[in-house]
Order: structure tokens, then sequence, then C-alpha cells
């Protein structure tokens, strides 16, 4: 891949970040402090793509965007936001300046490099398309492939038919789930591992065993929600019915725990799993995020919590939605916040592999 970025930002750091993000790729990087120095690099060098910060002083992101659109010649460049804002409202802001796409701080550099690439080639197609009437068929279905990936990007952050909705209206419409399956997971002893090791250590090994939960869970049929430090959350009927939720979270858990062992350092881990209604949407202005909340949500992290180390805790009432599928013991009653004293359930592995766990 080649071409010319300009990287705008204020802070020195990020630019620099992202210039060392970007040049091992081939690119050539220029860089502006501000939106008044980008405009007049802009015309002087005319860039391929401008990687663009919203937040700066005198001229912020967008302004420099509407102006950079009115300028001779410069109108067809394609402009990414960075930005920390990533509500509606900042988004289509955004895009009614004559962005094409945005990066939310603090950025992955996998990301911004695959937003760049697509929207480079999105970029020289077009060019090449303006000069070859007789190539239009073809390289519009390689515009469509590309915008295709740009939607992907944005089915990785939230549940797919969420984005649709979003793309659609610039909203998401809370819904009320009936029999959905609520997964909590953490680390044993992850706050005194953290004070024994340096930082890039931990992020590492938390980074890796993430990502596998995310495949972990997605071959369960599970939704990742969220993580919160070193705990993670999914659910199981969000994006639709499945006949047995709690198999699907007990599953998904049991999974974790062994790839949790696996992986260095080989934590241990506590996961909690309840079934229930749930209300799922889209909340907060400037941290956005697609969440569930409800009775179940809240009794799941707290097995988690009273969950012993690798194994998965259930009540009662999950506990005969698989105690066919599962090997499982009485672990006793305790007292769950805001439930009183339930009768828990120690899951430690499945009878056989099961079809829909």
């Amino acid at each position: 891949m080649s071409g010319t970025i300009l990287v705008v930002d204020d802070i020195a750091a990020n630019r620099n970040l992202l210039g060392a993000t970007l040049e091992p790729k081939g690119y050539e990087v220029l860089l502006a402090p501000n939106g008044a120095a980008a405009l007049k690099v802009a015309a002087r060098a005319r860039p391929t793509l401008i990687l663009m910060d919203v937040n700066m002083p005198e001229m912020d992101g967008y302004e420099a965007c509407r102006q950079l659109k009115g300028m001779p010649g410069l109108a067809d460049i394609p402009v990414i936001f960075i930005t920390a804002n990533d509500d509606p409202e900042s988004l289509v802001k955004g895009f009614q300046a004559g962005g094409v796409d945005y990066v939310t701080k603090p950025f992955k550099s996998e990301e911004v490099l695959m937003r760049v690439e697509t929207h480079v080639k999105i970029h020289n197609l077009t060019r090449a398309l303006e000069g070859s009437n007789g190539e239009l068929a073809a390289r519009n279905s390689e515009l469509q492939s590309e915008k295709k990936r740009s939607d992907d990007l944005l089915r990785i952050i939230l549940p797919h038919e969420v984005a649709e909705e979003l793309k659609a209206t610039s909203g998401v419409k809370p819904r009320r789930f009936e029999n959905v399956g609520v997964l909590f997971c953490d680390i044993v002893g992850f706050t005194s591992y953290c004070d024994r090791h340096a930082p890039e250590e931990i992020i590492d090994h938390l980074q890796a065993l993430v990502e596998a939960f995310e495949c972990i869970a997605g071959a369960h049929g599970l939704e990742k929600i969220k993580t919160i430090g070193d705990s993670f959350m999914a659910a199981a009927g969000l994006a639709g019915p499945v006949p047995n939720p709690a198999l699907h979270c007990v599953g998904c858990g049991l999974a974790m725990i062994a790839k949790a062992r696996e992986l260095a350092p080989h934590w241990e881990l506590r996961v909690g799993v309840q079934v229930g209604p749930v209300i799922a949407g889209v909340v907060g202005r400037r941290k956005y995020q697609y969440d569930v909340w409800g009775d179940a949500v809240n009794t799941a992290a707290r097995l988690e919590n009273a969950a012993t180390a690798g194994s998965v805790c259930v009540t009662t009432s999950a506990w005969r939605q698989v105690a066919d599928h599962c090997e499982g013991t009485h672990q006793g009653s305790a007292q769950i916040k805001g439930k009183g004293e339930l009768d828990l359930y120690r899951i430690d592995r499945l009878r056989v592999p099961s079809a829909t766990a």
C-alpha cells in the first residue's frame, strides 16, 4: 500500500504514534499540529488521505474539514476523524462536515491501518474510475467490497442489527428480551498479579486472553457485551432465540476456563451464569456502548463473585436447565445481594460434547 497521509493532531505524541504506525506500511506521512496548518499542508502536498483530530484549539477538526471541502482540487480527499466522542450526534456531525469515517480514542493501530487501507483503496479506485469508464462495472464491484469492509468494522463494535439500525436512523431503540443467558467471568487474583508485573506484560497477557474469549463466545453463540477491567461479560439469546441459553453460557464459561489455564500466565477464572429477561440498548454520550440491564445481569455478576476458582456457578433454576448435560455439585447456600439466600451449584465440566454448547 502506498500514498501520502496527512496526520493532524495538536498532541505531538499522537502524531508521532500514528506516523510510526503508518510509515512501516509504505505510507508517506505528513504532520500538522492544528487545523489551519493542515489546510496549508493539504494545499501544497495534496495528500491521499487525512487523519484529522476533532478537538484542537483555534480551529477544530470539523471546521478544518469543511474548509478543505471548499478548496479547489481538495474536496475529494477523504478525511477520517480521530475522536473520543463516539456518540451518534458527534458521528453525524463528522459526516455532515465531510468526513468519510472515524476512529475512536484511544485508537488501536490495527483499526487505524484497516480504515486507512480501506479508504485509500476507495480513493484510488474512484480516481481510476473517473479516467476509465470502460472499467466502471469491475471497479464498482471493488468499491462495494471495500464498503462492506467498512460496514464490517462497525459490526465488530456493535451487534449486526444494532449497527444496521444506527446506520439507518442514527439511534438505537431499547428492546426487551425474555429469555437471555448472561455470563460474567473474572480472573482469580488479578489485582495481586498486577502488583507484581509490569504494565506492558499485563496488557499483553490480558489482550491475548480477551481475544481468545471473543472467539470462544462467538463459537458458543454468545454476543460479547463488554469488558470491565479483568471481567468479561457476554450474553446468549440477543442476536436471536436459542433453545437453551443457560447451556450455551455454561459451555462457553467452561471453554474460557480451559483456555485461561492454557495461555500464559495460566490464570484461573470464576464464572457466573444466570438466565432471565433483560433490557438491551445504548446509553451515554461520550462513550457509545451497547449494554444490557436487568435482574439476570445483576445476579450473574454476583454469582461470579460467589463462584469457586475454575468453575461455573449457577442458581437452582439454571441448574435444572443444564443438569442433564453437565457434571456439577451443590455448592451450598449463600447470601446474594438483592436476592437473599440462594442455593448455588458448581459446574466443572460437560458430560459429553453438546451441539448447543
